[in-house]
């Protein structure tokens, strides 16, 4: 975990204000509260984080507005793609609160792990060379634990 610097204190005159000492300019790390600079020794690589790497990044043409129009349209379909997603996992999430109910009434274990991995290989298989094998193991195991938490909930 990054630790944050704390401004050094100096001993001053009373009634006198002291300011901290300037950072010295250097890498920004991911303790500073800025993103941290990309780079890769593979050009074609992106970090996940911030804004890809300048070889990832699609050349723009047209004029100023053309391009400030094909954004905007890009972000709307964006935000219409998160408001799907959300919707689809409150769903899904609606699904294993019943399924989980049935569970219940039966003593049968809430969580069934060989389902789980068969439902994490299918996932990947599904995004098999579309996706980033890593950031999509994170995003497995961050909905794996999420429905986790939903199908263990009590019914109040």
């Amino acid at each position: 975990m990054a630790t944050t610097r704390k401004p050094e204190r100096r001993k001053v005159e009373k009634g006198k204000a002291e300011k901290p000492k300037p950072r010295k300019a250097g890498k920004r790390t991911a303790g500073s509260g800025k993103s941290p600079v990309a780079t890769s020794a593979s050009p074609k690589k992106s970090i996940g984080v911030g804004r890809p790497l300048v070889a990832d990044r699609p050349r723009a043409t047209g004029t100023g507005n053309d391009i400030a129009t094909q954004v905007a349209d890009q972000r709307r379909r964006l935000d219409d793609l998160d408001r799907r997603i959300i919707d689809l996992i409150v769903e899904r999430a609606a699904v294993v609160r019943a399924v989980a109910r049935v569970k219940r009434t039966v003593a049968m274990d809430i969580i069934d792990v060989a389902r789980e991995t068969e439902i994490v290989e299918l996932l990947r298989e599904r995004a098999a060379g579309r996706l980033p094998e890593d950031e999509l193991d994170n995003f497995i195991d961050a909905l794996r634990e999420l429905m986790q938490g939903v199908a263990m909930e009590r019914e109040h």
